[in-house]
């Protein structure tokens, strides 16, 4: 399951944010449900854990209230393994750190054209 930081617009306010660590992809979408779907950003995927599915669904439930988790989830079955899963759109996610070399290009560096050290400038420029 991923795990990853995110900064949360609590109840969608720009003004009242704060950073959550170790949260795991069905959280997000539990935060999404209550602060907004756009409320929940700058993801970044840090791990991809084994997690019970069971554990997980009683600690959402304990945190979240259960009527929530099952709001989202349905009472029994697996839990959302990925952010994909949890349908977060890719502009939320910044970063995957989960693996090696993996990092998500910032929008800026998606703007600039890549160039390769074997690219020759012509003479004279």
């Amino acid at each position: 399951m991923q795990v990853c930081d995110c900064l949360v617009l609590v109840g969608g306010d720009i003004g009242n944010s704060v950073m959550r660590y170790g949260v795991t992809a069905p959280e997000v979408a539990i935060l999404r449900s209550i602060h907004g779907n756009d409320a929940v950003r700058e993801i970044v995927i840090k791990a991809n854990e084994k997690v019970d599915h069971a554990g997980e669904r009683d600690r959402l439930s304990l945190t979240y209230k259960e009527e929530v988790v099952a709001g989202l989830f349905g009472k029994f079955g697996d839990l959302p393994e990925t952010l994909a899963d949890a349908r977060v759109e890719d502009d939320l996610i910044v970063g995957d750190e989960s693996k090696k070399g993996g990092k998500k290009k910032t929008a800026e560096q998606a703007e600039q054209p890549e160039t390769s050290s074997d690219e020759q400038q012509p003479a004279g420029e």
